[in-house]
């Protein structure tokens, strides 16, 4: 709370208005002042309003008036050619208003930044200085891990410098105003701001009795979106007026967006209400969902968009929630964003949301947590918060004696609590970044660049070059100036043809654009979008088995191999590998052995509907699709029935069937090759029953032997990634600890998947390792925890870590999808069961 004392006569209110003309290159200010004396006489007085652009003075006006009690004045000045705000170039004024009294005497002083734009709709489209541009935002919600809705400056600074250097461009405050630095901080770096009234009341319903038929409401509703226009009207940074979230439509939401137009004419009003009475310029959601007509629904379909455009509203669209980010989450965002681009008339979209609404508490006391936490102690709690076990975790719905609640349902952000970047803003930044690589010609080099900014060329970038050889930078360059107007496009070229490259590796090509000097929210050689192509793919058809032939044995009704140092035991009664040993030491406990499971993610259905509780499915409600499905088939609890064991040569082959409930099994027919010198082949083929359900993922599950702590491979990376959440992750070699593998969600389940892998690796400090290759990519997962204990934690604390890792070799990973509250996975990423058949390549090292 601030407390301030003012004049009796003084400004009690400005808008600062300034109009373009129609060639959008010079624009008049109008400046509106409302004086307020708090005397009883009558007094004149004059304003004067400056215009500056740092000290430089660009334009002035006076006007005088009579006051006693309140007066309004106009004040107008003409600005030849203003630099222009947009998010992409926020060029900020400043206005000074100055009250004199009739003795000469200045009584009272504002000031103000402003920024020259305009806003129209026109043809359907959405146009901001006469160019339909895109938002590509993100839904933010007031949090921070200890003070809940009390953010400070230096955190919300924190979240919008972020958000810019990962090509975020609008933010969606939903579902109220933000706190008033926030638009600062936006108008200054360039962030669009959607600006949300505090009217959110979805638990009413949408029908004839909600409040926004009411008319004894009318008064609450239409305060609480001019008491936010007049906060916030002054800033450049907010381009629309959202009159609220999930309140249904009816005449009181008529009335706020009558109210916003007659307040400010400037700005167009948002809401996600299609129907009748109309209460919105653009929509942000509404017309169709999951195929069929809806007047309000979000969260929909790619495919439902394609409908939206054949339809004969004629506002512009801004989906203003999608890609529900809900724990490992946001799948298919690269879809939505091209098909944003298809569209001129749709305006863009807001990812729900920006962060997770976790609150740090202590794990063996939950009476403290948040403010709670004395200020010395909370980064050591921010840092056992962010990893299993902690002494802090994150909580949330229940976790404060709070009844009722929504559990983790506000575990959603793109971003945890504590704003670490991770997987999921890779994500966002790739997916929306403003220049775009395509291959022309790669044998030639020839790269075509597509600038998709809207006022800026691509001068002020770097664009370079690197290219890996099996994963690892052996050259880079530049590729020259490029002054690539906005919209444009060109072809540079990547002088390939003039390096040497072996004949047994695989050549990616990476090429990025980097700010060639310092920015006010990023450093030189902040890389802003990127591209990789494949120029000599991996040769997967490469077999790393010697032709020396192992010994092989019987022992206790099963099977020993032994060659090399190297020992691998088969069970008799399962047929499971169920040890691997090197030079008298374990490498491994158990395994491989084959699943069709995974943790469930919020996506797939469990949270605040459903658990596993000691290995047993709790549904307190209906439980969602998926996690239901998968228990319903018996995927978690698969029975193993041997068929038969056998040996000829250097093959062991072993045959089974898997079976969930009785019309759901699996015939499998595993046949390991071996060498003489610890090394294996392991071709799986798979025949699952006719009319299988989806499946989570087919894969291999190994248990390793103590010491072997290390991780290395070579694909995606540096963080987890899947098959509909890929596109952020760039090829190359990365290792580290099992430990740095784990993504720890508030909420436990499936993590730290890597994509499109060539080679895995663990390994001890002494030496040992285990080596992974396949015929064809692969995907991989190394932790400390069984699927089955991620899925039965509620908290990161409840997870106690094994002293082994858990080694999960994936042929195929089923997507992640928006499920929690959105459509189900595009159709093209989800595992049909049908028959599958790939080889695995292990190598003791």
């Amino acid at each position: 709370m601030t407390l301030f004392s003012t004049p009796e006569c003084r400004i009690a209110d400005f808008f600062v208005r300034n109009d373009l003309d129609g060639e959008y290159r010079d624009a008049v200010t109008d400046v509106d002042v409302t004086v307020r004396n708090g005397g009883g006489a009558r007094e004149p007085v004059w304003v004067k309003a400056t215009l500056l652009d740092g000290r430089k003075v660009v334009g002035s006006a006076v006007g005088k008036a009579s006051v006693r009690g309140e007066a309004r004045l106009s004040l107008r000045m003409d600005v030849p050619c203003p630099r222009k705000w947009t998010s992409e170039t926020p060029e900020l004024y400043n206005v000074v208003l100055e009250l004199t009294d009739r003795k000469g005497r200045v009584v009272d002083v504002v000031n103000t930044r402003t920024g020259f734009r305009k806003l129209e709709i026109r043809d359907r489209q959405f146009l901001v200085n006469g160019k339909a541009l895109k938002m590509k935002g993100v839904c933010r919600v007031e949090n921070d891990p200890f003070g809940a809705k009390c953010t400070s400056r230096e955190r919300v600074l924190q979240e919008v410098l972020t958000m810019k250097r990962n090509n975020i461009n609008t933010i969606r405050t939903a579902h109220m105003p933000a706190v008033e630095w926030l638009y600062e901080f936006c108008d200054e770096y360039g962030i669009m701001v959607v600006d949300e009234a505090n009217c959110e009341a979805h638990g009413f319903g949408f029908k004839p009795t909600s409040l926004a038929h009411k008319p004894e409401w009318k008064h609450a509703h239409v305060e609480r979106i001019t008491r936010m226009i007049g906060r916030d009207k002054n800033h450049p940074c907010v381009f629309m007026w959202s009159l609220g979230n999930e309140s249904d439509n009816g005449v009181n939401m008529q009335a706020m967006y009558q109210a916003a137009r007659a307040l400010d004419p400037s700005r167009p009003a948002h809401y996600h209400f299609c129907n009748e009475p109309l209460s919105s310029d653009i929509l942000g959601g509404g017309l169709f969902r999951n195929g069929k007509p809806s007047p309000s629904g979000r969260y929909v379909k790619v495919s439902d968009l394609d409908l939206i455009a054949d339809s004969r509203d004629t506002r512009p669209y801004l989906l203003n929630e999608f890609c529900h980010s809900m724990g490992n989450g946001l799948g298919n965002l690269k879809e939505y964003v091209q098909c944003f681009d298809r569209y001129d008339w749709l305006v863009g979209g807001t990812i729900w949301d920006w962060v997770d609404q976790g609150i740090v508490m202590k794990t063996d006391d939950h009476g403290v947590y948040g403010m709670m936490i004395p200020p010395e102690e909370r980064s050591f709690a921010l840092a056992e918060a962010g990893k299993p076990g902690g002494k802090y975790f994150y909580a949330y719905g229940g976790d404060f004696g709070d009844r009722p609640n929504d559990s983790n349902f506000l575990i959603n952000g793109v971003m945890p609590s504590d704003l670490a970047p991770g997987s999921r803003l890779q994500e966002v930044a790739k997916c929306y970044q403003d220049i775009e690589f395509y291959a022309r010609d790669l044998e030639a080099g020839e790269i075509e660049v597509f600038n998709k900014y809207y006022y800026t060329s691509l001068s002020s970038f770097r664009l370079g070059w690197k290219l890996l050889e099996d994963g690892v930078e052996v050259r880079s360059g530049l590729l020259g100036p490029c002054d690539l107007s906005p919209r444009s496009r060109t072809v540079l070229r990547v002088p390939l043809r003039e390096m040497d490259m072996r004949g047994d590796a695989e050549y990616v090509v990476i090429v990025y654009a980097a700010l060639s000097q310092d920015r006010p929210w990023a450093d030189k050689g902040h890389v802003v979008a990127w591209e990789q192509f494949i120029l000599k793919p991996w040769d997967f058809s490469r077999v790393p088995l010697r032709e020396s032939a192992p010994v092989v044995g019987t022992v206790d009704g099963g099977i020993t191999v032994s060659g090399g140092g190297s020992v691998f035991v088969f069970d008799g009664k399962t047929g499971i590998m169920s040890s691997i040993s090197s030079r008298g030491r374990k490498l491994v406990e158990s395994g491989p052995e084959l699943g069709f499971w995974r943790a469930p993610i919020d996506n797939d259905g469990t949270g605040p509907v459903a658990r596993y509780v000691n290995g047993k499915f709790v549904a307190e409600r209906k439980g969602r699709r998926l996690a239901r499905l998968w228990e319903e088939a018996g995927y978690p609890h698969l029975k193993r029935e041997l068929k038969s064991l056998s040996t000829a040569g250097r093959e062991v082959v072993c045959e089974y069937r898997m079976t969930g409930r009785d019309d759901v099994w699996f015939d499998v027919k595993e046949t390991y090759v071996f060498d003489n010198e610890g090394a294996f082949s392991l071709c799986s083929e798979i025949h699952p029953s006719p009319g299988t359900p989806e499946v989570a993922r087919v894969g291999y599950t190994l248990t390793a032997g103590e010491g072997l702590d290390l991780f290395d491979y070579y694909g995606q990376g540096s963080q987890e990634a899947y098959c509909d959440r890929k596109d952020g992750a760039m090829f190359g070699r990365y290792g580290g600890s099992v430990d740095g593998q784990f993504v720890n969600y508030v909420y436990p389940q499936e993590n730290g998947n890597k994509y499109n892998v060539r080679w895995a690796r663990l390994r001890s400090l002494d030496g040992r390792s285990l080596y992974v290759t396949g015929d064809g990519p692969f995907q991989t997962s190394v932790r400390r925890y069984t699927e089955m204990q991620l899925a039965e934690a509620v908290h990161s604390c409840d997870l106690k870590p094994m002293p082994v890792a858990v080694w999960n070799i994936n042929h195929l990973m089923a997507p992640l999808g928006n499920e929690s509250c959105g459509p189900v996975p595009l159709e093209k990423y989800v595992l049909v069961p049908r028959d599958w058949k790939f080889t695995l390549y292990f190598r003791i090292m």
